[in-house]
Formats: C-alpha cells, structure tokens, sequence
C-alpha cells in the first residue's frame, strides 16, 4: 500500500477514535525503512508524529510501543534527523511538545521545559494559531513549575489565543483535544496562583471536553486536576464523585496509565483529607503499585508522598514498621525530587520528614528537615499544587517541641496569613466557608492562631 493511503487511513482511524488502527498504519508505513531518508522524510515526520501521538492517547506514553518494537526516544531521534520544511512546521511543534511531556515523565522538568522552549521557538517561522497556542501553554505549564508567575504569564496568554480559533464543534478530535489542554492548563494556572472560583470555572470545562471526546486517558488528566480543586476548597462529596467516575473508566482492563495510578492514590489521600483512614488504605495502595508499574516522574513523586502522610497517620498506633517505610518513601522522594527538578514535592518531603521525625523523638533531624522545607519554599516562592500554609504550620509545630515558642508564633503566623490571602480571593460564599472549614489543615491554622490570640490579650 502506498504511503499516501496509510496516511489518510492513519488520519481516519485518529478522528474515528480507532487508536490501534491509527498505530497499524503507521507502523506499517515506517516498517518500509528504518533509518531517515530524505526522499520521504515528509510522510515519516507525519507518520512518527501520528503513532507517538496515539500512543500517547492510549496509555499516557508510560509503555514501550508496539510491545517494545519502537521507544519514544529512537521516534524523538528519528524525528529530529529529518529535514524541517517550512510547510511542516505544526507537525515539528507538536512533536516537540509531545518529547517535552516525555521527558518530564522521564527525565526532569529542566530537560521539559527546554523542549517546550525548543518547540515555542519554532512557532516563529509560522504556524497555526491553535498550535502556537498550543506550545505556548505547554511552555507555561512546565515553566510554573520552577518560575511560577513566568509560567502563568504563558499559560493565560495562550488561553486569549484559542478565542480566535474555530469553535470547538468543527474542529477535529486531535485540535479539540488540544483545546482542551489549554483550557486545562489555564485551570491550573488559576489554582496554582489561589484564584479558585476562576480556576473551577476552566477546569470544568475542560473535564467537560475530555468527557465529550471520551478519551478516558484525557478524562483522568481533566479528573486528576479538577479533584485536586476540589479538595483544596473541601468538596470532598465532589472530588470523589470526579475520581470514582475516571477510575471506572479503567475497570474493563487494557493498559496501564500512569493518571489512573495517581487518580487511585488522589482518592485515598482525599479520604486522608476527610479523616477517613481507613477507606483511604485500599486506594493508596494499588494507585502505589500502578504508579511502580508504569513511572511518571512528576506523578509517582506525588504519590509515595501521599502514601508516606498515610503511613505517619496510621502510626499514631505506634506502628513503628510503618514510619520506617514512609523515611524509606520520603527519603527516595527528597533524592528523587531534587535530581529531576520536581520541587514542589521535595518541599513537601522535607516537611513531613521533619513531621516524622518528631514522631519518633529526632527533635534535631525534625528541626533541619522542616528548616529545609521552608527554606527551599521562601526561596522558590510559591509553588504548584503546594500548599505553603501546611509546610509553615509543619514549622510551627516543629519549632513549639523544640521550645523556640516565638519562631513557633512567627510560623503560626505566616501560615494564617496564607490561609486568609487565598480565602480573600474565594468570591463564592459557600466556597469560602468550605475552604476555611472543612479542609483540615486550614482549620486548625485558624483555630490555633485565633486562640492563640486570645491567649496573648488575655495575658496582658
């Protein structure tokens, strides 16, 4: 078969949703040769792009490809030797997106954000505007997670641009999918910077539009980030509907995705967040051994940390075995973390080692820990997903059993300004009061700072 009637059957699989049919035809167009080859360097470029593309679609890019038959980094290599022509510069940017996301799973957010740069710089010598949007978005994405004000500047920049595009009901599925992820990244951005009531309103448009394509990959990215919402303003009855809802999806067997493993472990640390221990056990478990299976480096970061607070709670019973397994988890994390760039949850490590080392009486290891964690924090700023108010109470906790109870009152402090700085920014009433009442740690920074107070005018 000719290789122009592999690409048209390549595309039709891809907008019919019929994934494995897409990856048939492109493995059988590049099956015609395996090294770069410049008389049909346009149709491979096309073809590479596609089968990374589906692939990515079908597992998150977590598996070899083809059972082993092509890695992504022999297709990235491929791909990189063809010749770039001017009329094929969106396919050159979408690859490079693609390989930015793979190396964030892969490698570190520093060799991401350097591909997405690659892939923004490109746009420059034209491009589409949903795919300028596109790589725009991306770039910001990664960016927030080292530079987060640079990173939203992108990510909100990159949202104006998809106002112009076509409406989304004529689009194809790959452009509304892309669509959706900058609406998505938008989302985050909002919550990342603590403007919740605006961040709801994108994300749930893009879990809306993952759902309208029916893509349960994409549908567990959109459910992963619109839970974390959710439980960030305590609406634990929503944030578990969003997360039964997307694991579901993935009862009826066919590979593993490295989203579902986290959307597992999300729910049991929401049923840590909703003091329900013991529900939360089976969840973190088996999002664990999924996110073992098929590693995703910013996610698997997540998840030993929510395994490893799991573990420190469980422990009130003076389960000494399982302190020692949550130091092992914290421990891999903070190496981890801090070789591959992922500083959000080297952060929160840092706190919850200090945490545990009170727990079994290193009052001078929780003292260097948690002086890490905040240390590292004030220097970076915020933070995504990274709740500030907790590593500053952690400190504050810490420093009171050490006996240093003005630095334990400046913590204290600092975490209720944080507190009330992102309840100011919360419009919506019943939000508010959630945000302030329901989510545990806000609560207690609150009622501890307000009796604290109490206390200090009484004294004099």
């Amino acid at each position: 078969m000719r290789l122009d009637e592999l690409y048209a059957l390549a595309r039709n699989a891809l907008d019919r949703l019929d994934l494995d049919g897409c990856v048939d035809s492109c493995d059988q167009a590049l099956g015609h040769i395996r090294q770069p080859d410049t008389s049909t360097a346009d149709s491979h470029l096309e073809f590479i792009y596609l089968l990374l593309l589906a692939h990515d679609i079908l597992d998150g890019g977590s598996t070899p490809i083809l059972d082993g038959k092509y890695t992504q980094e022999d297709l990235f290599a491929w791909a990189d030797a063809l010749p770039a022509r001017a009329d094929r510069i969106d396919t050159l940017v979408k690859l490079k997106i693609l390989k930015g996301n793979w190396l964030s799973r892969t490698k570190s957010a520093i060799d991401a954000i350097q591909a997405m740069g690659e892939a923004l710089a490109l746009t420059q010598t034209g491009c589409g505007p949903l795919v300028l949007a596109l790589a725009t978005a991306e770039l910001g994405h990664k960016t927030m997670k080292v530079n987060l004000r640079r990173g939203a500047e992108l990510a909100r920049a990159a949202c104006d641009m998809v106002s112009p595009c076509a409406p989304q009901d004529v689009m194809s599925m790959e452009s509304r999918r892309h669509a959706s992820t900058i609406h998505a990244i938008r989302g985050i951005c909002e919550f990342d910077l603590g403007y919740y009531d605006t961040s709801i309103d994108y994300l749930n448009r893009a879990h809306r539009e993952s759902v309208s394509l029916g893509l349960r990959g994409d549908i567990a990215v959109a459910s992963n980030y619109l839970a974390q919402l959710y439980v960030a303003l305590g609406d634990f009855e929503s944030a578990e509907s969003v997360l039964v809802s997307a694991i579901e999806r993935f009862r009826q067997g066919g590979a593993l995705h490295a989203w579902n493993a986290n959307n597992r472990a999300l729910l049991g640390k929401l049923y840590l967040e909703w003091d329900k221990i013991d529900a939360a056990h089976e969840h973190l478990i088996s999002g664990w051994r999924e996110s073992n299976v098929v590693r995703s480096l910013p996610l698997i970061t997540l998840v030993r940390n929510y395994h490893a607070e799991f573990l420190m709670l469980r422990a009130k019973s003076k389960v000494e075995r399982d302190l020692l397994l949550a130091e092992e988890l914290l421990r891999e994390n903070i190496e981890e973390c801090h070789r591959t760039g992922i500083y959000r949850s080297q952060i929160l490590s840092l706190s919850l080692l200090g945490q545990l080392s009170l727990a079994r009486g290193d009052n001078a290891q929780a003292i260097r820990s948690s002086e890490a964690a905040v240390e590292m924090l004030m220097g970076m700023g915020w933070l995504p997903a990274l709740r500030a108010q907790e590593i500053y109470y952690n400190h504050h906790v810490v420093q009171a059993r050490h006996g240093d109870l003005e630095q334990a009152a400046r913590w204290l402090g600092t975490a209720y300004d944080t507190v009330l700085d992102i309840a100011s920014r919360i419009n919506d009433e019943a939000r508010r009061r959630s945000f302030l009442g329901r989510v545990r740690i806000n609560e207690t920074i609150v009622r501890e700072r307000t009796q604290a107070t109490s206390l200090a005018i009484a004294s004099r």
